[in-house]
Formats: structure tokens, C-alpha cells, sequence
């Protein structure tokens, strides 16, 4: 790979999958490790983090893994902190500010941007983009910029309950005729992270 993210630290959430196979997440962590980022997998199930963790060391990256449930302000926190205390880096918007630059990205959805079954879920992903260009704009002044991702129909392990017949369908569904994947997720994220990104 370039070593487009050496000597960065990242905290990448959701770190684990749910099931068999590639998350988001999960394949941002593997992607940032490759790229030299050491990283801090995070998920609310220690065991997911571990088993990301593990596929980053054998392949000759460094990865930590942390428990968090994202939602409690105190998990947050501590997350940042333990990546403060093991590579003694700059992670999390203040330690970003003071430094005066950094990258935060969230994950957010097409179905914040168009109709949507799942009212709760687009709302929530609404809130997403909301958040970022409010961060945007208040951390961007202070060198931290953050960006949003909406990914369309991803095939992860968190919709493969849906069953071949609605996975056709979500697919038939993209204008290209075809469904992402975790891999196409995380490099939308090693490049928003690095300095290609710096604007």
C-alpha cells in the first residue's frame, strides 16, 4: 500500500461485523492499518473488535481494540482516552482542536437523502449529516474537518437477513446495477482521512 495514513492514529467504530464476512467498519479498520494508520477497533462487542484486530496483526499492522457502546458519552470518551494512553496521539475532536488539525468521519446513509422503509433508521442517518455540517462548520475554523459518507446498497453482514429475493431487488435498485461493499465504504474513509483530503 502508499502509507498514505502513516503515523496517524485512528478510532474507527463499529470495527467488528455482526455476522460472517465484511462491515463497513470493519473494512475501514483493515484499510487504514494498510495504509500504516495504527488503530483502535471499537465495537460494543469486544469479541468483533478482537477478530478485526487479529486479520490487522497478521497481516503486520497495529490495531488495539476497546469496547464502546457509541451512544454513552462516558464510552466515547474513554475510547478516545485509551488511544490517548497507548500511542500517546492526537484522536477526538478536542485533542484535534488544540493540535489544530485532524479528520472525523461518520457513516451515514442514502436513506437519509431519499424515501425510506425504515423511518427510524433514515431519521437517524438524517441526523448523521446534520451533526457532520454542524461539526463542519463550527471544528473546520480549527483545522478539523468532517465529512459524511452515504453509502447506497451495501451488502454487509448487517442486511443479509434480507434473503436473496430483496437482495436482487436492492441491487436492480442502484443506477449501476450492482451493490457495494464493506471495501468500497472504508476507501471512501482512507481518503477522506488522508491528506489527499486536506480541502
Amino acid at each position: 500500500m502508499s502509507d498514505r495514513l502513516k503515523d496517524k492514529v485512528a478510532i474507527i467504530t463499529g470495527a467488528g461485523s455482526r455476522g460472517p464476512g465484511l462491515g463497513n467498519g470493519k473494512a475501514a479498520a483493515i484499510l487504514f492499518a494498510r495504509e500504516g494508520a495504527r488503530v483502535l477497533c471499537v465495537d460494543a462487542k469486544l469479541e468483533n473488535a478482537e477478530e478485526t484486530a487479529k486479520m490487522i496483526a497478521h497481516e503486520g499492522g497495529e490495531a488495539a481494540v476497546f469496547a464502546a457502546n457509541v451512544t454513552r458519552q462516558a464510552d466515547c470518551e474513554a475510547m478516545v482516552k485509551a488511544a490517548l494512553d497507548r500511542w500517546d496521539a492526537q484522536a477526538g475532536a478536542k485533542p484535534m482542536v488544540e493540535r489544530g488539525r485532524g479528520a472525523i468521519i461518520c457513516v451515514s446513509s442514502v436513506a437519509a437523502l431519499r424515501g425510506h422503509g425504515r423511518t427510524a433508521y433514515a431519521a437517524a442517518k438524517a441526523g448523521v449529516i446534520d451533526l457532520v455540517r454542524t461539526c463542519a462548520a463550527q471544528l473546520g475554523p480549527k483545522g478539523v474537518r468532517v465529512n459524511a459518507i452515504a453509502p447506497g446498497l451495501v451488502w454487509t453482514p448487517m442486511v443479509e437477513s434480507v434473503g436473496p429475493e430483496l437482495r436482487e431487488k436492492r441491487r436492480k435498485a442502484s443506477p449501476l446495477g450492482t451493490e457495494g461493499e464493506g471495501w468500497d465504504v472504508g476507501w471512501a474513509a482512507v481518503y477522506l482521512a488522508s491528506e489527499e483530503a486536506r480541502w
